[in-house]
């Protein structure tokens, strides 16, 4: 029996590192990978990263997605 080809359907969230609780200016590597990891629990990959200034550690902004189940896009 031939499977019948689903196209995936994606939800989309912006992601800045002002959103990271910590302190400022400037978040610290534990800070960001708790945010992250955070994300990444709640099923979301970050695919695109822009940081703003190079300089500044951890200052950043980007996209994130995550698959939406065929019971959720209905």
């Amino acid at each position: 029996m031939e499977e019948e080809h689903v196209a995936k359907r994606w939800e989309y969230r912006i992601v800045d590192a002002k959103d990271i609780p910590g302190r400022m200016p400037g978040k610290d590597r534990e800070d960001v990978e708790k945010y992250l990891n955070a994300l990444g629990n709640d099923g979301w990959e970050m695919f695109a990263l822009h940081f703003r200034h190079p300089e500044l550690r951890y200052e950043f902004f980007g996209i994130a997605r995550r698959e939406v189940s065929q019971q959720q896009g209905m």
